[in-house]
């Protein structure tokens, strides 16, 4: 569990559960049982996703990989993580964990490396179409909201001063 539902638990105490309190946290773990089952179908396309965003990013920035040594092998290997830890916050119901965990950071890394917020956004909206694609209707809109915030936060920052892609 992450802070903010350690806190709703913690909030809690030193009294018993209110009603609304006692629905909350019911609620919570009640859909965790759903979150926990679209994670293992999102397992089962997470391969066939990545690489469709992938292929998608070679066919429309064919230069990336003069421009960057094992540019497409480090692009699977990073899409591949945000992935899984985008699969992680939906589980938690937590839109921002991925922010916390990964995404401030692999930003600053991608700015760092010359990648455009263009770039970065038409990424992870690959990612999303093809989650979108492969999934059911009710896992994608579980996980639809964690990739939204994918989208929104690595694509947050300036131009680099000279873009690589």
């Amino acid at each position: 569990m992450n802070n903010r539902h350690v806190n709703m638990l913690a909030d809690i105490f030193p009294q018993y559960p209110t009603e609304q309190q006692k629905k909350r946290v019911l609620a919570y773990f009640d859909s965790m049982d759903d979150r926990i089952e679209a994670a293992k179908r999102i397992q089962a396309v997470e391969r066939k996703a990545v690489g469709i965003c992938i292929r998608k990013m070679k066919s429309m920035y064919p230069n990336f990989e003069k421009l960057h040594k094992y540019a497409w092998a480090k692009g699977y290997r990073d899409v591949q993580l945000v992935s899984r830890c985008t699969v992680l916050g939906m589980i938690l119901n937590d839109v921002e964990y991925q922010d916390h965990k990964l995404l401030v950071w692999l930003r600053t890394m991608l700015g760092g490396n010359g990648m455009t917020p263009k770039f970065i956004q038409d990424c992870y909206t690959l990612l999303m179409q093809a989650y979108q694609q492969l999934l059911s209707e009710e896992d994608f809109v579980l996980f639809e909201p964690h990739l939204t915030q994918n989208i929104e936060t690595t694509s947050d920052f300036s131009e680099p001063a000279e873009p690589r892609v």
